[in-house]
């Protein structure tokens, strides 16, 4: 099989697992989930949580224009950051760190289309 027929492999199977989260569990989660944005600052701040009244503002991004930072006028940099709250256990620490890096993948190729 050719690279790009591998990679046309892979794209349909991470879609297809997409695609399995069906209505109503996108409907639960969302019911997890408040934004705030800043469209002047950039800025979006998550509120997440088990419960809709039990949300905490854990997490933040922030885009910065590439060529503030030396890029390619017409890109930009996304920056994620997630606080560690006092309670969360090292354990679960360690799964949040390592489900973001691939939340960041996952942005990535949507952005550059690979997705």
């Amino acid at each position: 099989m050719a690279p790009d027929d591998e990679r046309d492999d892979a794209r349909a199977g991470i879609a297809a697992e997409l695609g399995a989260v069906n209505d109503a569990r996108l409907h639960e989660l969302a019911q997890r989930v408040r934004l705030a944005t800043d469209a002047r600052l950039r800025l979006v701040d998550y509120s997440t949580g088990a419960e809709p009244d039990a949300l905490r503002q854990l997490v933040q991004a922030r885009i910065v224009d590439g060529a503030e930072l030396g890029r390619d006028p017409g890109t930009s940099v996304v920056t994620l950051v997630v606080w560690r709250h006092a309670s969360q256990t090292q354990e679960s620490w360690a799964r949040t760190y390592h489900a973001f890096r691939t939340e960041v993948h996952l942005i990535k190729a949507r952005v550059e289309g690979l997705l």
